[in-house]
């Protein structure tokens, strides 16, 4: 709950967001090394299969996720601005937050934009 709280912290976030905070919390912790298993991340002591860190990204910063050809017009955006909030459990994909419209998407075509937050004011998810 420390690494919870100083995110919600850093990140400016009200505490009804903590269900978010948590999840990403977990993942990170989950594929961190770790020494009662002799500094292996848990999935890979028990699989035996090497874990890739190229995934992981900070909580709460602005991602761009592509918007397929299907769902805009000639002139519309190819890209929708999302809060990372958290990674996927069924694949290796990101959880996504637009605190506009209230959204929450899943993707893997996303571009992230790690050193721009969300307009620096309280975000409520």
């Amino acid at each position: 709950m420390n690494m919870t709280r100083k995110m919600l912290k850093a990140k400016n976030l009200s505490n009804e967001t903590w269900a978010k905070a948590v999840a990403c919390t977990i993942y990170v912790i989950n594929k961190s090394p770790t020494k009662s298993v002799m500094n292996k991340v848990l999935e890979q002591a028990w699989s035996g299969i090497s874990c890739n860190v190229s995934q992981r990204r900070v909580f709460v910063f602005v991602a761009f996720a592509h918007v397929p050809k299907e769902r805009r017009g000639k002139l519309d955006d190819k890209s929708e601005k999302f809060i990372f909030t958290s990674y996927s459990e069924q694949s290796k994909a990101y959880k996504l937050y637009n605190p506009v419209n209230r959204n929450t998407i899943i993707s893997q075509d996303v571009m992230f934009k790690e050193k721009e937050s969300w307009n620096g004011s309280i975000c409520r998810f």
